[in-house]
């Protein structure tokens, strides 16, 4: 699938949405580890650890979006299975009815152009072939790129919380339609 997103500097390229799997494990712990040096505030972020990445390759919806070979951007979406990374269980939901955001991110040089915008948005239509009531996401207090992006695909925020061994963070809820057809 390519899709064109309107660049800052009035061009546009086309990307490509690729469903990730553990022949990328290399490709996306390069990424984010680019995304982790790249920022100022190192607490804004936390890791997908190797061993979570590798789980979600398997289990989970696992994107990425492409600028030609170029790994641009990365998110995945842990399914309502019976895990510590369903934050569902934060908020006294059921794993089943919950989903997670557990991570994206995008290449410093490719931030402010909407990808984390736009690999949201597609993650969300991933989930759409899942059951689900919730997908709950984090997101640094201190990030308000982050904050305004998830917040603009409906996401809201429930409460601030320690999680991540004491990091502060929203949690946000993304409410299914309960009148949505599959």
């Amino acid at each position: 699938m390519v899709t064109v997103f309107d660049r800052q500097n009035g061009s546009s390229l086309p990307y490509r949405f690729e469903q990730m799997n553990d022949v990328h494990m290399e490709e996306i712990l390069q990424l984010q580890q680019n995304v982790v040096e790249s920022l100022e505030n190192k607490d804004i972020f936390v890791e997908t650890t190797e061993d979570e990445l590798y789980e979600s390759l398997r289990e989970d919806i696992c994107t990425g979006l492409y600028d030609g070979e170029r790994l641009t951007a990365f998110g995945l979406v842990v399914i309502n299975r019976p895990s510590p990374r369903n934050l569902g269980i934060l908020d006294g939901k059921n794993y089943h009815e919950s989903l997670t955001f557990d991570s994206i991110f995008v290449h410093p040089l490719y931030r402010g152009h909407g990808l984390q915008r736009a690999i949201s948005s597609y993650l969300l239509k991933q989930a759409e072939a899942i059951e689900y009531r919730f997908i709950y996401a984090t997101v640094s207090p201190d990030n308000k790129y982050s904050l305004q992006n998830t917040i603009s695909v409906g996401f809201r925020i429930l409460r601030e919380i320690s999680i991540y061994g004491g990091h502060s963070r929203y949690l946000l809820v993304y409410e299914r339609n309960v009148n949505q057809t599959d």
